[in-house]
């Protein structure tokens, strides 16, 4: 249907016809492009197909910025539009291929041209983390904490094609006429700063989102030891209150969220974001994301609804001040909050909490630390590690005692490339598995209700 539509007939090509019957013209061109195929068929190593696909993009780019109602068509509605215009171009120019050379060819190009263009060979990599776009400049991509130089430069209709195709795919749409986007696809988080507000033009970062599948994951990764992963597991799972902090880009939010799907995924859990980049789904857990909000009074009205629903655990993850002040005045004692917070060091996020309440609450700083000891228990920092690991490197208790060194105690610390661990013993022993909680499979609906079942 579409093929024979107004559009479609844009990437068809006009056929020459042979009606010389007379001297049987028609057979001979036939026989022409018959023996060219067998001759071409032949000699199929000799065909440099990344030449070919190289400009074949290049032709189909230009041609889709003059079809207004591209980006109206499906994903599948564009993939035959493109396969149509190949097939016939190779036609065009004489150039004859093996079923399975051609369909390469023609899969290399849609998910080029319906994916991230000249990036998307970065975006599949599997030892990508991210892609840093400057405009027209420079492309940089992050691998292993390190970032290099890809030597790449978009030009500006590749720029602008990414950028179409970005708005197209994100499960959040940008607002109209914003100059700062924020989306996610899949396990792509997407950030733009487009012009004016980005001088040399648009600026894109493409950041692959992560959890681990299983414990060992994040051990084998370095991320944190065995026994500080049950300890955490332990504090979660009995509604401790916990920081997670470190600098920019050091893997708070990966950290969280792998620790939800792990050991939470079974218990009434809220996760509240500014935008979505926790990939942790369960019939039990309900997600909100705030980044329409306009007010302070939207984060507390959101906030404190929140909390009349008593979930076993909350996860506030923002960088939003406002959401921030508002979240952390709204935590009590024994709530479930994880909240994550950026801080260089620890006495850097105790400051940002400890300021926060006061401002909130409109109290002196001495009054303001009180209520912070009181209802926060722990601060799991996180940092990236000369050796390029981003990893867990302190676990602090926190207690309401008389001196502030008293109310500080180190669980655990990474020190000259191992862990100094000071767990209470009688958790030593006890497996992470042993806190996660199960389905109570078997039991009838009549049985979960029973005052026997609830007290167990």
């Amino acid at each position: 249907m579409l093929q024979s539509s107004r559009l479609g007939n844009r990437f068809k090509k006009i056929e020459k016809k042979t009606t010389d019957l007379k001297n049987d013209s028609t057979v001979d061109v036939f026989e022409d492009k018959k023996d060219a195929l067998l001759m071409h068929n032949e000699n199929q190593a000799d065909i440099d197909l990344s030449k070919i696909e190289t400009e074949y993009k290049i032709l189909l780019i230009n041609k889709i910025e003059t079809i207004p109602v591209w980006f109206e068509y499906s994903s599948e509605q564009q993939g035959n539009l493109i396969s149509t215009f190949i097939v016939n171009k190779l036609s065009e120019d004489n150039i004859f291929l093996s079923e399975d050379l051609k369909n390469k060819l023609i899969d290399n190009i849609i998910s080029s041209i319906l994916g991230f263009g000249p990036v998307d060979y970065l975006v599949k990599q599997n030892n990508v983390d991210a892609i840093f776009i400057n405009a027209l400049n420079s492309v940089h991509i992050e691998i292993a904490g390190k970032i290099l130089n890809t030597e790449i430069k978009l030009s500006s209709k590749q720029l602008d094609l990414l950028l179409k195709h970005i708005k197209n795919i994100a499960e959040l749409k940008p607002e109209e006429n914003s100059f700062i986007w924020n989306c996610k696809s899949g396990n792509l988080f997407i950030n733009a700063v487009l012009p004016p507000v980005a001088e040399s033009g648009a600026n894109i970062l493409i950041r692959k989102i992560y959890t681990c599948e299983s414990p060992s994951d994040l051990i084998s990764k370095g991320i944190c030891s065995q026994d500080i992963f049950e300890y955490i597991v332990y504090i979660a799972n009995t509604k401790k209150n916990i920081i997670v902090s470190g600098d920019v880009s050091v893997g708070k939010t990966f950290f969280v969220d792998s620790l939800v799907k792990l050991a939470l995924s079974n218990k009434r859990g809220v996760i509240v974001q500014d935008y979505p980049q926790m990939l942790s789904l369960s019939d039990t857990l309900m997600k909100f994301y705030f980044s329409s909000f306009k007010s302070i009074f939207e984060y507390q009205k959101l906030v404190s609804e929140l909390m009349l629903l008593q979930p076993d655990f909350i996860v506030i993850d923002s960088n939003n001040p406002h959401a921030f002040n508002s979240s952390v005045y709204s935590i009590e004692q024994n709530t479930g909050a994880i909240i994550t917070s950026r801080g260089v060091c620890i006495d850097n996020v105790v400051s940002k909490f400890v300021k926060a309440i006061s401002c909130e609450s409109n109290c002196s700083e001495k009054n303001a630390k009180l209520t912070f000891l009181n209802n926060f228990d722990y601060i799991i920092h996180i940092e990236k590690c000369s050796d390029g690991v981003k990893r867990v490197t302190a676990v602090i208790e926190l207690s309401n005692s008389k001196t502030v060194a008293a109310s500080f105690k180190v669980i655990a610390k990474w020190v000259d490339n191992h862990y100094e661990i000071d767990i209470p013993q009688p958790l030593t022993s006890i497996k992470a598995e042993s806190f996660v909680v199960r389905n109570p499979i078997g039991t009838s609906l009549k049985d979960r209700f029973s005052n026997d079942f609830v007290s167990e």
